[in-house]
């Protein structure tokens, strides 16, 4: 939006949708942070990133299998990093799958 407040935000996992001249393009992002400058630009910098084409959906869900089983039968048992580590990768695996859903 021309003459948007400049602001910074952070960015959890999850899916960007933009325009690439007439064609939509949806990418899988991790952890990070938006920017919107004075000069109307948006620069989002986030830990990774993958276009619908490098993501693996079926890997990807069995994979968010695992890591839920985890969170489920570890809940007393690991300490705070590894639960933040799992959730992490939770977010991470779940933003890959939404991405490749039309």
């Amino acid at each position: 939006m021309p003459e948007h407040v400049p602001f910074i935000t952070p960015v959890v996992p999850g899916v960007v949708r933009f325009r690439d001249g007439g064609e939509s393009v949806r990418i899988a992002v991790g952890a990070g942070f938006l920017e919107v400058t004075r000069d109307n630009r948006v620069v989002i910098l986030v830990e990774r990133a993958l276009e619908v084409s490098e993501i693996d959906a079926n890997k990807a869900r069995e994979d968010l299998k695992r890591v839920q089983a985890d969170l489920s039968h570890d809940l007393g048992s690991i300490d705070a990093a590894e639960h933040r580590k799992l959730v992490t990768e939770q977010g991470w695996l779940e933003a890959q799958i939404r991405a490749t859903q039309p």
